[in-house]
């Protein structure tokens, strides 16, 4: 028989994870007391349950420490209903009632927390249903309006420089469009790829008159980069797929060993151009994200990591303009990935126990036959009669 400590979950809020030191649960009924004149018993009304609350100790932990206690602050101070994993009593829709964190001289590498959550009436599930679609559209529309004005500084810089410094921004563009003409656009369904196709020549075929006019580059550059949603935007999964592609591909510049004025002309002008793509990817990344049926809360998590992450990154490099936009790139993330407004399967780790039918595995992991093939699938049994005792994953409900 498994232990208590094999049936707790990691902690977790809006897919945040932290540890817990202790916690706290209050409940009850709601009863209203009356008295009457010249009575001596009082008459007691139950009139419902009492909401119930819940409370944490936690803290964060690691070397990354800021980041995971930025990451928790945001979830907390995000409007409406969260999810919460609560690791002794599973997941739970709640509002964050208020929060305290707390940070000293000693505290090395790691952030305390006093967390405060209540449970979320049904009523307000229903009602509370952000357009996190729209969130993550109007993000990426204003990221995009900002990287394409940003660049066009970054662009200008050539004009002024030795004809070395056109060619070097040449060459990037012309990479920025063989990147995105290479990306796997392979769907079933497209929608604009011919648009996008022409955006892609267009490009690659007039870098050279586009960059005399940085603002008809810059203005290029996005359309190129915007045009990988919407050639194939109904496909959300494989959108996010070909930004991710993108976002990983390195287009700036350093020094050439040239002159001082020309490395700082190239630098400057493959960096605008570097920063623009990313911003626009990221902002594509994230629409999609909001768009994905995801299988498992797993692979919403791991999804929602990686774009972070790559905020992160983008913000250490970041123009004043941009700090805003990517703040609001990542609050928008947060919202959407993983979804409120569904419970999404879990992705879990057992160990079987000797040769067994697939289907005696994952009825006892899930309590249904129904995810047998999913089961039998994911981990790529050769027997599926005979599942040999060793580690294998399972999608759990």
């Amino acid at each position: 028989m498994a232990s208590f400590r094999d049936q707790l979950i990691p902690a977790a809020f809006r897919g945040v994870p932290f540890k817990v030191t202790d916690h706290r649960r209050s409940g009850g009924r709601r009863i209203a007391g009356h008295d009457f004149i010249n009575g001596d018993e009082p008459y007691i009304e139950d009139t419902g349950r009492r909401t119930r609350t819940f409370q944490m100790q936690a803290f964060v932990l690691g070397d990354d420490y800021m980041t995971q206690r930025d990451q928790l602050i945001d979830a907390c101070e995000l409007a409406g209903p969260g999810l919460l994993d609560h690791p002794y009593f599973g997941q739970l829709t709640v509002f964050v009632v208020g929060y305290s964190q707390r940070e000293t001289k000693r505290s090395e590498r790691w952030s305390t927390f006093t967390l405060d959550f209540t449970e979320a009436g049904a009523l307000a599930i229903a009602s509370d249903s952000p357009d996190v679609v729209g969130g993550a559209d109007a993000a990426a529309e204003a990221a995009g309006d900002v990287a394409e004005a940003d660049s066009v500084s970054g662009f200008d810089q050539v004009l002024q420089a030795p004809q070395v410094a056109i060619e070097t921004l040449t060459s990037a563009v012309a990479s920025v469009a063989a990147t995105v003409k290479s990306l796997d656009f392979i769907s079933p369904i497209i929608q604009d790829l011919d648009a996008l196709a022409s955006a892609i020549d267009e490009l690659a075929n007039n870098a050279v008159e586009l960059i005399s006019a940085p603002a008809n580059l810059a203005s290029k550059v996005r359309e190129v980069v915007d045009g990988v949603f919407d050639a194939v935007g109904n496909v959300p999964g494989r959108v996010l797929a070909a930004y991710e592609t993108l976002i990983a591909v390195e287009f700036g510049v350093g020094s050439i060993s040239t002159s001082a004025h020309t490395d700082f002309a190239i630098t400057a002008a493959t960096s605008a151009l570097d920063s623009q793509v990313r911003l626009h990817a990221l902002g594509g990344a994230i629409r999609a994200a909001a768009r994905v049926e995801w299988e498992t809360l797993e692979q919403a998590l791991q999804a929602r990591n990686r774009l972070a992450a790559d905020l992160d990154a983008l913000l250490l490099k970041a123009s004043g303009g941009q700090f805003q936009v990517i703040e609001q790139l990542r609050r928008s993330l947060l919202e959407a990935v993983p979804p409120r407004n569904r419970q999404l399967p879990r992705l879990e780790t057992i160990t079987t126990q000797g040769p067994e039918p697939s289907l005696v595995v994952a009825y006892r992991a899930t309590g249904s036959v129904v995810s047998a093939r999913e089961f039998v699938n994911r981990n790529r049994f050769p027997t599926p009669a005979r599942v040999s005792a060793g580690t294998v994953e399972v999608v759990v409900p």
